[in-house]
């Protein structure tokens, strides 16, 4: 049963508070004069308590901690506690002692209702979501920090794959033009409501969950797997839902989901996140409109578009196709497809022609027909398009006659956009470059933020920026320099007869002089042949590298391709996943310089990745010879001798490596880890609160130092530090259930301790650690049979753990059912002998057994 959709509150709620954090401090900051303000759940109310959040949620009155200059401020709508608010550093501490200022209730009023007012403002009235620009400000804050450095980072052994990455996904429910039209509006925010219940019954932890003209948009930074589950989650809900229509009819639930992903490769605008937003907003919405005409029961991602729903849209003469894909889509000139039939039957060959795109639109391109493959079947609209590889491209285009370049007649088409040649016009171009034995050189010109830009500005302005940049370039280059569009942000150059230092030098001048043009930041990758170890077909693809390693650099750089561009490859291949991969760019770098240190460490990585750690650590002691002052060689060989169980030998290695960075915040949290499986609780203290310190600081390093505080009997230093884990990572679940187990230990904050054990049971619904807590915080809060229930689950998910039973048999013992607490306690014993806690439980209950008797 789908929760009730949801409201503007009337009510607010701490969540409410803390969403519109700058706006509630501001105020307390500039009347008290305080260094920082934080915003605090409302505390288990305690009139003698010492602590003063305790105090404050009892008097429902500001408390004065004088010893450290904190005045604790508690927000109330209505006589109900709603959030507690920290201010730290305050001024004229002395003269608040004892006294109340009279404006204090006046500016925790105004900011009460500053907050309701706001919240209306970037709400969708009918369904409680976020409004559209409440959604293009959640796009752009959290794009935002998630901009690519431009220093490169270079690989770990200890770091995981990424598994996480912005998604917004659109979600529309069938048919929702037509109920408006047919049944009103009322009808129609009756089918909103029930879909915004279940949207949030599955997505509450979402970064943000909008609906605007009848569209649902949810943004995540879970990573593509995560969507694409979650959208089929709510599709399967959504499919549940029956509505009876205003004219006695049925409305049967249907969502159609189209989605787009955003990572650090794809950033094209340096810090311009409002372009950035808007080009991602814009691809979930054409991956809907695809998804929508393909009537498809999944969810459709923006890159899967061209593969996935591409459709013939009107047959011209002359052989020559109109298609429904375009440069909005991801779709390139030149790109070959083939025709399918839309209905393929038992065993019958589903293909009809071949085709390749001669002119790139906007939202449609121009095909043209190459090869028939069954004359019985005619081309028809609606008939489905299949992308062919790059390969069978080669093998047509090079055959095309209209100019002569070195030797070889080369047909020329012309981008409508930019009068440039095209694509595959400059594919063909620089093939025939590649079929002469004479030295040639080839450069890509990147102009970034262009996606964005035509969002916002329109596919007019762009186009003529593009073709106004060739024209600056042409200037500075060589004459017979070719230009031609290779992508829609990049111009492709080729330079017969010269090599990649001439080119290079042109092209650094050229994007100087042409800066102040274009405004944006341009970047330009060269290559030449020949190049030691590379074919001449390889050049354009080494150019392309090269342009990925100047944009590690400041705007106007031209980078010639060398082992540093084959070391960036490999890293972005390693970012991905794609280890095998990136280990064969790794060893062409090492090929080019076989003593750098930086490729060395990096194929030591890989190997570690893949399981092969004798062979990583030969790299990285390979890494430390070729540079013995290179601490990163030092870090991951440590961490190598780690995962081989040789612990001394992996802190002398962390240690030396210390001993060149002092301040590596990795190296630090690794000699914790050691000293802290030592039994060394107060060297790990130190070296957690060291890495805790620097900017680099491990995101785990703060629930590691929170696990060696508890130990070490510092509740109170430790339940800190667990704070500051879950501030850091709010997904930490091991953190969020350590902090509950402590508000347990010392009976506070129930409420809250309950809270967060719920939460780590969602992030890991499994572990057997955070159903203890869950249930131990249930019983606190005497809900003494759901813990019960709770246990029972656990114990057949886990029938090997003697610690549920010991709590089952504790929860029992409290309700007075000995027999089943005994026989708890015995089910404990018999998979721990000497488990103290159960012993002692069945001590507890012999005792009340004889008292009784």
């Amino acid at each position: 049963m789908a929760a009730s959709p949801r409201t503007i509150p009337d009510n607010l709620e701490f969540k409410d508070l803390e969403r519109f954090a700058a706006s509630v401090k501001r105020p307390f900051i500039e009347a008290f004069g305080a260094s920082s303000v934080d915003l605090v759940p409302p505390a288990q109310p305690d009139a003698e308590s010492g602590d003063p959040l305790a105090r404050a949620s009892a008097h429902l009155s500001p408390v004065l901690d004088e010893s450290n200059r904190r005045l604790v401020i508690p927000l109330t709508q209505e006589g109900r506690l709603v959030c507690l608010l920290s201010l730290w550093g305050v001024k004229d501490v002395p003269a608040l002692a004892g006294h109340t200022p009279p404006f204090l209730p006046a500016l925790a009023q105004v900011v009460i209702e500053l907050v309701k007012v706001k919240i209306r403002l970037e709400t969708d009235p009918v369904t409680g979501f976020h409004n559209e620009a409440a959604l293009e400000q959640c796009l752009a804050v959290s794009l935002g920090t998630h901009i690519p450095r431009k220093g490169r980072e270079r690989p770990t052994l200890e770091a995981e794959q990424p598994s996480t990455g912005i998604c917004l996904m659109a979600l529309k429910p069938l048919s929702m033009e037509h109920i408006r039209e047919s049944y009103g509006r009322r009808f129609g925010d009756l089918v909103l409501k029930q879909v915004a219940a279940l949207v949030e019954d599955y997505a509450a932890d979402s970064e943000c969950l909008a609906q605007e003209s009848g569209v649902f948009y949810i943004l995540s930074n879970k990573g593509v797997p995560w969507a694409r589950s979650l959208a089929r989650e709510i599709m399967a809900a959504v499919k549940t839902v029956k509505l009876s229509t205003p004219d006695g009819g049925w409305w049967q639930g249907g969502l159609v989901a189209g989605a787009a992903a955003w990572d650090a490769r794809l950033w094209r605008g340096g810090a311009y996140s409002s372009e950035a937003a808007a080009v991602l907003k814009a691809r979930s919405l054409r991956a809907l409109k695809s998804a929508g005409e393909e009537r498809m029961t999944d969810v459709l991602f923006f890159g899967e578009i061209v593969d996935r729903a591409g459709r013939i849209k009107q047959v011209m003469p002359m052989g020559q196709v109109l298609i429904g894909l375009g440069r909005a889509h991801g779709l390139s000139e030149g790109e070959r497809f083939r025709i399918m039939q839309d209905q393929k039957g038992p065993g019958e060959d589903s293909a009809k022609a071949e085709l390749v795109v001669i002119s790139l639109g906007e939202d449609e391109s121009l095909a043209e027909v190459q090869a028939v493959l069954d004359a019985s079947q005619p081309i028809a609209a609606r008939d489905r398009l299949m992308r062919l590889g790059p390969e069978s491209l080669a093998a047509d285009q090079a055959a095309e006659q209209v100019i002569s370049l070195a030797g070889h007649q080369v047909r020329v088409v012309r981008d409508q956009g930019t009068g440039l040649p095209g694509h595959a016009s400059f594919l063909a171009m620089y093939r025939a470059l590649c079929a002469e034995a004479e030295p040639f050189a080839a450069g890509l010109i990147r102009l970034e933020g262009l996606e964005g830009m035509r969002e916002i500005c329109g596919q007019v302005g762009v186009e003529t920026l593009v073709s106004g940049l060739a024209e600056q370039v042409a200037k500075d280059l060589p004459p017979k320099t070719l230009i031609g569009r290779f992508a829609p942000d990049t111009l492709g150059v080729l330079m017969a007869g010269g090599g990649a230092a001439e080119l290079r030098d042109s092209l650094e001048t050229a994007l100087a002089n042409a800066a102040e043009f274009v405004e944006r930041p341009l970047r330009a990758g060269v290559a030449g042949c020949p190049t030691d170890g590379f074919r001449p077909e390889q050049v354009l693809d080494n150019a392309g590298k090269a342009l990925v390693h100047a944009g590690f650099l400041e705007s106007g750089s031209s980078i010639s391709f060398d082992e540093v561009s084959l070391n960036v490859s490999g890293d972005a291949l390693f970012a991905q996943g794609r280890i095998a991969e990136a280990v064969v760019e790794y060893e062409k770098a090492l090929a080019m310089n076989p003593v750098d240190a930086f490729v060395l460490n990096s194929l030591g990585v890989c190997f570690g990745h893949l399981g092969q750690m004798d062979q990583a650590v030969e790299y990285f002691k390979r890494a430390q010879d070729a540079e013995p002052e290179d601490f990163m060689a030092y870090y991951n060989l440590g961490y190598a001798f780690m995962s081989q169980g040789k612990m001394n030998q992996a802190a002398g290695q962390l240690e030396k490596g210390l001993e060149l960075n002092p301040d590596h915040g990795d190296s630090l949290f690794q000699l914790g880890r050691l000293a802290q499986s030592a039994g060394r609780l107060n060297s790990a203290v130190e070296y957690y609160r060291q890495a805790a310190r620097q900017d680099d600081c491990p995101s785990a390093v703060h629930r590691s130092l929170g696990e060696a505080l508890a130990a070490g009997g510092h509740n109170e230093e430790a339940e800190q530090a667990f704070k500051q884990a879950v501030k850091h990572n709010s997904n930490d679940a091991a953190a969020l259930s350590s902090l509950a187990g402590l508000y347990l230990d010392r009976s506070a904050n129930l409420e809250i301790a309950l809270s967060l054990a719920k939460r780590a049971r969602e992030l890991e619904p499994r572990a057997a650690r955070h159903i203890r807590v869950t249930a131990r915080a249930l019983n606190a809060l005497d809900h003494a049979e759901e813990a019960i229930q709770l246990l029972h689950k656990g114990r057949k998910a886990h029938p090997d753990d003697p610690f549920l039973a010991v709590l089952l048999g504790q929860v029992l013992a409290g309700l007075e059912r000995a027999v089943e607490a005994r026989d708890a306690f015995t089910q404990a014993l018999a998979l721990e002998p000497n488990l103290e806690s159960a012993r002692k439980g069945l001590a507890d209950l012999t005792i009340i057994e004889e008292e009784a008797s």
